[in-house]
C-alpha cells in the first residue's frame, strides 16, 4: 500500500517536473529568440548609420579633392589645357570655314563703309599737353578751340571776322608766344573778296611769319566747307567757290615751302551733322575730329 502511494507520488512529481522544465525551456527559448531579433535590429540600424556616415565622408572628401585640384597648379593646368584645346578646335574649324564661337553672341553686322571711313569720334589725346608749344591762329572757327576748353586760350589767337589781310595786325601777338608750331586757318571771311586778294594777303602773312619766326613750323589749313544755310550770310559762301580757294591755298603752300593740311576733306566725311545751324560754324564734336587729325598729321 505504501509502495503504491509512493509510486504515484513519484509519477506526479515527474510530470510536474517535466511541465516545469518545459515551461522554463519555453521561457528561455523565448528570451533567446527575442535577444537575437533585437540584436539583428541593432545591427541593421548600426549598419545603416555607418553607411550614412560613410556617404557623408565620401561626399566631403570628393568636394575637398575637387577644391584642392582647382587650387593646385595641376588643376590650373587642366583648365589651361581645356582652353588650349578649345582654341585649337576653333583654329581647325576656322581653316575649314566652320568656326564656332561657344557661349557668345552671333557676330554683329559690319557698319556701312561710309561710317567706317569716318571713324568714331573720341578724345584720343590730352590736347593741352600735345599742343602746349603751339599756336592756333585764325577767325571765329579757330576761337572755339579755346571756347570748348580743348586748348588753353593763351595758345589760341582766334578773332571773329578776321581775314588773312587783317591778320598782319595781330602778328606781334603771335611772335610774342614764340611757338614751335603754328596752325593757321583763314578764308571763310575772305571768300567774298576774291581769290587774288586772298592769296596775296595770305602770302604776305606767311612771309612775315617766316622772317620773324624762322624756327617755327608753319601749317596752312584748308577752308572748311559750308552748307546751303550759309547763303543767308553771303551768296559767295558755297562749296564750289571754297574748293577753288583751297586749290589756290595748296599751290601757295607748296611755293612757300610750308605744310598744307586738308581739314576740309575730313569735315566732308561727316556731311552737315557736325555743323551749326548757321551752316558755317562747327559743333563741339568736330573739334575732336579736327584736333585728332592735326595731332596725327603734324
Amino acid at each position: 500500500m505504501n509502495f503504491v502511494k509512493l509510486t504515484r507520488v513519484r509519477v506526479a512529481n515527474r510530470k510536474r517536473f517535466i511541465i516545469f522544465i518545459s515551461i522554463v525551456s519555453i521561457l528561455v527559448l523565448s528570451l533567446c529568440i527575442k535577444g537575437f531579433i533585437s540584436k539583428d535590429k541593432d545591427l541593421a540600424i548600426n549598419a545603416e548609420a555607418d553607411a550614412k556616415v560613410k556617404d557623408v565622408d565620401t561626399a566631403k572628401n570628393t568636394n575637398d579633392l575637387a577644391l584642392e585640384k582647382e587650387k593646385s597648379p595641376k588643376g590650373n593646368q587642366d583648365k589651361a589645357d581645356t582652353v588650349v584645346n578649345e582654341l585649337n578646335d576653333n583654329e581647325a574649324q576656322r581653316e575649314n570655314g566652320q568656326e564656332k564661337v561657344p557661349n557668345e553672341e552671333a557676330p554683329k553686322e559690319e557698319a556701312p563703309k561710309e561710317v567706317q571711313q569716318k571713324g568714331s569720334i573720341e578724345i584720343k589725346y590730352d590736347y593741352n599737353k600735345e599742343f602746349q608749344n603751339c599756336v592756333f591762329f585764325g577767325d571765329s572757327i579757330t576761337e572755339s578751340i579755346s571756347y570748348y576748353k580743348f586748348v588753353d586760350e593763351s595758345r589760341v589767337l582766334g578773332i571773329k571776322g578776321l581775314t588773312s589781310r587783317k591778320a598782319m595786325s595781330k602778328l606781334d601777338k603771335v611772335v610774342e608766344k614764340g611757338p614751335e608750331k603754328i596752325f593757321i586757318l583763314f578764308g571763310m571771311n575772305d571768300v567774298i573778296d576774291g581769290e587774288g586778294t586772298f592769296i596775296e594777303g595770305y602770302t604776305k602773312l606767311i612771309d612775315a611769319l617766316k622772317e620773324r619766326l624762322p624756327n617755327t613750323k608753319i601749317y596752312i589749313q584748308s577752308i572748311l566747307p559750308v552748307d546751303d544755310r550759309a547763303k543767308k550770310r553771303s551768296g559767295n559762301l558755297n562749296n564750289p567757290r571754297i574748293d577753288e580757294f583751297n586749290r589756290a591755298l595748296k599751290e601757295m603752300a607748296e611755293k612757300e615751302g610750308v605744310s598744307y593740311m586738308d581739314v576740309a576733306a575730313v569735315a566732308k566725311q561727316y556731311g552737315d551733322e557736325l555743323r551749326e545751324p548757321d551752316g558755317i560754324h562747327y559743333k563741339y564734336k568736330f573739334y575732336i575730329v579736327w584736333l585728332n587729325y592735326i595731332k596725327e598729321n603734324m
